[in-house]
């Protein structure tokens, strides 16, 4: 059943007075730094010390653990240690700072693109987000939640792990381009309880209270609740409205952004219960959709949660299990103002619906054979119980679309990790995907990783990818869309050849060669009447080279051909030079900040030449962050300044 929203009432209610003495709080205690480890040149030391350097872990590759040197893909890992560093506020400023990554918004939605792939309007769909490994994109639209929609704290966050290349051979569809894998901490790592606040500009506040413990029966819960509410820009201006009749491109109060979540974890003797949800109240300045401009009524509110219970067990002969149950929700709201058909009459407000319930399960078994090979398979099903939407015009009264849907998908997969040499290792994975609306597809993964000596890493790397048409592309037929039920799935194929040296946080790296090359069918089209289509085919060959450490700024760069394309490909377009950059104060031991260097984007044409251009003009401020004393994950006192608000 579709219901309309009622905005974010909830979100105000949070307690000002309690916000105040938090904020105080945690501004009046002393913080003060511990020294830091100075960074080491990774090519100036001995093969014995290279050999004792740790290399850190992803689980998101493979669905299990391993070094990140035996992925099989371009692995980029965020740590807590760098979210409070650079004191990251969001998913999307966590993800601005990935190389080959870029982070666009509109002022409502953040937007993802993945080496200069961002098509405008696009919900994200070509990137699955993972909480715990629990999937976050939705039954309708696809959409993964990257900003202040993103229904997890992210104080809550232990890494972020973002793999790079098709990975639909172990999770399906969305597996396009990256996989984004957010991992949450866990009782111990909050210290029984934690209180943090934060005030900044534009009316901008925010407070989290967080509790976790470990009882002596073994029980580990942890609960936590975050309010955030920001005012904005109270004036904003857009030349496309320059006109007295618009205000003169002036929006104002059009900018407030509200958003609550919730989360709770219970584990207790390999089972594991974990509930998740967030609501965001975001008005549009823009106008978007043809809305009226400069009028504060133009908002959307998203929903997001879920509930999931998971169980771990190692069965007899080693035999691993993890077997998972869970059920999820989504609803949106959009409330947008049309100017009236005739002068004079009142404008038209319109309600865009959409709600959507599914339940699932997942059983995977996983074996190590003869102490050194790693062999997993699984099965999924996924029941989507209402994949409904629905548009309105509320006075006078129109009905414009009223679409309810349910289906079913299952899948099976399989992976294994052979080691042919104490230094060679195959990695190869299938899935076979079936869907209600088109059928079936199968994506392979296949990787062979190199360790030619200690500390250095090759990759040979090949996989295909697809992304199965949500509800909102197949059925949603109001605003000058036009329903497309016989859509079929996008496709990609991709290989890549990187080169690349291990490293532990603070080492200094050395440069990253890598070359790729990918090819896809199925270029999702709008031409008017806007009906969702999938035409043309693309290659793109290409090569990089990196730098990606603390302190040093990256000018990643890439050659790109566009084939059989008669038309410019919108959204492909060259990711910004950019890196993090990393300061400690010589006379403040410990004191440290952050920001990002940015340069222009670039649109590609299949028929024009690549403009090349250095370094560009605007740069992001810095970041600061300082850590009071007795060390650990949260420690108190801590105060990040910074301008988050600024346009990227």
């Amino acid at each position: 059943m579709i219901r309309a929203g009622r905005g974010m009432a909830g979100c105000r209610g949070a307690s000002s007075a309690g916000l105040i003495v938090l904020v105080t709080f945690v501004w009046a205690t002393s913080a003060w730094a511990e020294p830091q480890e100075p960074s080491r040149d990774l090519t100036e030391m001995s093969l014995e010390a290279l050999m004792t350097l740790q290399v850190a872990s992803v689980y998101g590759a493979s669905k299990y653990l391993q070094k990140e040197t035996d992925a099989p893909g371009l692995v980029t890992i965020v740590t807590a240690e760098e979210i409070q560093r650079y004191g990251y506020r969001t998913l999307a400023d966590i993800l601005r700072s990935v190389p080959g990554l870029t982070v666009t918004s509109d002022r409502n939605y953040t937007y993802l693109g993945v080496r200069g792939f961002g098509r405008p309007g696009d919900y994200n769909t070509r990137v699955l987000l993972l909480v715990d490994g629990h999937r976050l994109n939705d039954n309708i639209y696809d959409n993964a939640p990257l900003g202040t929609d993103f229904p997890l704290d992210v104080d809550l966050i232990d890494r972020v792990e973002v793999i790079q290349g098709p990975s639909s051979s172990l999770y399906g569809t969305n597996a396009f381009f990256a996989v984004v894998s957010v991992i949450t901490k866990r009782a111990p790592q909050v210290a029984n309880g934690e209180l943090s606040g934060s005030v900044g500009s534009y009316d901008s506040y925010k407070a989290r209270g967080t509790y976790g413990a470990t009882l002596a029966n073994g029980l580990e819960v942890m609960l936590s609740t975050s309010a955030y509410s920001s005012r904005g820009h109270r004036s904003l201006f857009y030349p496309e409205f320059d006109d007295p009749a618009t205000n003169n491109g002036i929006a104002r109060k059009a900018d407030d952004d509200r958003a609550l979540q919730l989360y709770g974890l219970a584990s207790f003797h390999g089972f594991t219960l974990q509930g998740l949800v967030g609501a965001r109240e975001k008005r549009i300045p823009t106008a978007s959709f043809g809305t009226v401009f400069d009028d504060a009524r133009n908002r959307t509110t998203d929903t997001r949660g879920y509930l999931d219970l998971r169980y771990e067990d190692t069965l007899p002969y080693e035999i691993g299990l993890l077997a998972r149950l869970y059920y999820d929700r989504v609803e949106y709201y959009g409330h947008y103002i049309y100017a009236a058909e005739s002068a004079g009459e009142a404008p038209i407000e319109n309600r865009d619906l959409g709600h959507g319930e599914w339940v699932g399960s997942e059983v995977q078994l996983s074996r190590v054979l003869w102490d050194r090979h790693k062999v997993i398979t699984g099965v999924e099903y996924q029941r989507n119980l209402s994949q409904d939407q629905k548009n309105y015009d509320r006075s006078p009264y129109l009905l414009n679309l009223d679409d309810r849907r349910s289906g079913s998908l299952w899948a099976v997969y399989g992976q294994g990790e052979f080691f042919l040499l104490k230094n060679l290792v195959l990695n190869a994975g299938l899935r076979y995907d079936y869907y209600y609306t088109f059928g079936g597809t199968t994506s392979p993964r296949v990787a062979l990783i190199y360790h030619p000596v200690a500390g250095s890493t090759l990759k040979l790397l090949y996989g295909e990818a697809f992304r199965a048409p949500n509800a909102y592309e197949l059925y949603y037929s109001a605003a000058g869309n036009q329903a497309n039920p016989g859509l079929q799935p996008e496709t990609i194929r991709r290989s890549d050849q990187p080169g690349d040296r291990f490293r532990r946080r603070g080492d200094r790296l050395p440069q990253r060669p890598e070359r790729h090359g990918q090819g896809g069918r199925g270029r999702p089209r709008r031409p008017p009447p806007r009906r969702h289509r999938r035409t043309g085919e693309l290659h793109l060959p290409g090569r990089a080279r990196q730098r990606n450490r603390p302190g040093l700024v990256q000018f990643p760069s890439a050659s790109r051909q566009a084939e059989r394309h008669r038309a410019p490909l919108p959204g492909l377009a060259l990711p910004r030079r950019r890196a993090p950059v990393h300061e400690r104060a010589a006379d403040r031991p410990g004191r440290r900040g952050g920001g990002v260097l940015g340069g222009q984007r670039h649109s590609l044409h299949a028929e024009a030449p690549l403009r090349r251009q250095l370094l560009g003009e605007r740069v992001q401020p810095v970041r600061s962050a300082v850590r009071g004393p007795g060390g650990g994950g949260a420690p108190p006192g801590r105060h990040r300044p910074g301008w988050p608000n600024l346009p990227t």
